[in-house]
Formats: C-alpha cells, sequence, structure tokens
C-alpha cells in the first residue's frame, strides 16, 4: 500500500483567544475602548504566534489529519496536533465509502504533548487506494488556558504594545523563548 504521509489542516478556526480583551487591557493599565480593535488584533496575532511555535492548539479548534492508509498490525497513529479532547476515527472502505470507526475498537492513550490511538485488534485493511483512506478528526485545545500561555501572552501583548512598530514577534527577542520550549514539553503551570 502507499507510503504513510501525514497531511493535517485546520477545518474550524479558534474564535476564542488566549486572553480576553478584558484581561489584556488589564495587564496593560489602559481604560477606554479606543484601543480595542488594535488589541484584539494582537490577541488574535499572539494566539496564533504562541500555536504556531509550540505546534499546539492552545484554544479550542478542529483539525483534519489524513493518511493514504492505517499503520500495519496494532501500530499507533499519533495526532499532529494537541491537546485533542475528542477523536472521530473514518476511513474509505474497499467500495469507497466512508464509514465510521467505533470509539470502542481502539485505546485513546494522551497526555499534555502526545496523543495517539492504538487498535485493540488490528486497523481495518479493506481500505479504498486513495491519499486520504484514513481521516481523523481532532477536536483539540485545552479546556482551560495554561498559566504559562497566558504568561507568554502578557509578556507579548506587553512588549508589541510598546513597540508598536514591531512588525513581526520572535521569541528570542522578547526573551519568552524557554517559555515556549516549556509549553511546547507540557510544563503548563
Amino acid at each position: 500500500m502507499n507510503e504513510t504521509i501525514n497531511n493535517l489542516y485546520r477545518s474550524v478556526d479558534p474564535t476564542a483567544t488566549i486572553l480576553t480583551l478584558t484581561e489584556a487591557k488589564n495587564e496593560l493599565g489602559i481604560d477606554g475602548t479606543d484601543d480595542d480593535d488594535r488589541l484584539t488584533r494582537l490577541l488574535k496575532r499572539t494566539r496564533d504566534f504562541i500555536e504556531n511555535q509550540t505546534d499546539m492548539a492552545i484554544t479550542p479548534q478542529t483539525w483534519v489529519q489524513s493518511l493514504p492508509c492505517f499503520p500495519s498490525g496494532k501500530r499507533p497513529i499519533y495526532a499532529k496536533k494537541v491537546p485533542v479532547s475528542a477523536i472521530a476515527v473514518q476511513y474509505y472502505n474497499e467500495e469507497n465509502v466512508l464509514t465510521t470507526l467505533a470509539g470502542s475498537e481502539y485505546y485513546s492513550l494522551r497526555n499534555s504533548v502526545a496523543y495517539c490511538i492504538q487498535p485493540k485488534e488490528d486497523w481495518p485493511t479493506n481500505l479504498f487506494d486513495r491519499p486520504e483512506a484514513v481521516v481523523l478528526t481532532l477536536t483539540c485545545g485545552y479546556a482551560s488556558i495554561p498559566a504559562l500561555a497566558q504568561e507568554i501572552n502578557c509578556t507579548l501583548i506587553a512588549m508589541k504594545n510598546e513597540d508598536r512598530e514591531a512588525c513581526y514577534l520572535e521569541p528570542k527577542t522578547y526573551g519568552i523563548d524557554k517559555y515556549i520550549r516549556a509549553l511546547r514539553r507540557g510544563i503548563v503551570c
């Protein structure tokens, strides 16, 4: 069968930010509504930056990961985006009909930095030959935003608010690279 290549795309964008507008304004000591539009854009930008730097979904969103086939035997499939709160596993059977694999047919193994599913028996082998024969729909994001993510966001917002001319965000520039690495490793205190 085809080489196992993972394709990943976000099917439902996040609507929440790591900090609320009120939290950001309190952190910056801003009263009034004159800066609300700019701060809202900045909150979205810093959320995207933190999620990209950590390769995590901090806020609720949905991702679709596809593979050309299941791994052989009982080998696990690792989610390419974490944390995962729910998963739907589907595959195109030999008649090219999208079929849902019951949650009772596999184990879900997770921690803050990894998530995988492993079959209780072997994975199905009666797949149609197509690039996205296996489709995982991943509901991702923390139920409660980690304090470390909030702290990184506060630092970025404060620095970016102070230096409004800077056109990019860079972890080393703001001294947050070690915190980004810690969050990526699952340290969420």
